[in-house]
């Protein structure tokens, strides 16, 4: 009856139904658990620009000749650079913990969200007609246009590109 047989539970015969020969069949859906957490944790990196320009101004500022003097190998000289930078890191761009939703759209980034809400509260306090709303709407379809684009370019195009007959 069905290629899908996991998704049902299997099927009872009951007797022939008023002058019918034929045997009545009852097939009922499985009962799906609903997934308790649709929220999960990452960690993330602080990169926004402001950030990102400290990271540099901090690269930029020592004396690397002074500060990778001390090092006699090459495997010295790395561990001085990479201990530099990673400092850097952890102090400037330091790690944060993000809370996501599962069942977000594959495509909907932390800005879309951000401005989603921002509309949203422009509606509830200014109303429809509002010219904060309005913005904001618009906003809201330019965003949600390059965050599908984007999506579309890095997970999409590349595959379609691929030949299936040379797999």
């Amino acid at each position: 009856m069905t290629n899908l047989q996991s998704h049902y539970s299997d099927p009872r015969a009951f007797p022939p139904f008023g002058l019918s020969d034929h045997v009545t069949l009852l097939v009922s859906p499985r009962i799906r658990r609903k997934s308790t957490k649709s929220e999960k944790y990452i960690f993330k990196r602080d990169t926004r620009p402001s950030r990102k320009a400290e990271l540099g101004w901090y690269l930029g500022s020592p004396e690397w000749s002074l500060l990778l003097m001390p090092a006699n190998t090459c495997d010295q000289l790395e561990s001085v650079f990479r201990g530099a930078i990673t400092t850097g890191l952890d102090i400037l761009m330091s790690f944060k913990s993000v809370r996501i939703n599962t069942k977000d759209t594959p495509w909907r980034m932390p800005e879309l969200k951000t401005v989603i809400m921002k509309r949203q509260r422009a509606f509830h306090h200014q109303g429809a007609d509002s010219i904060q709303f309005k913005f904001y709407r618009n906003a809201v379809n330019r965003t949600r246009k390059r965050c599908k684009a984007q999506f579309y370019e890095s997970k999409v195009q590349c595959p379609k590109c691929d030949d299936p007959k040379r797999r």
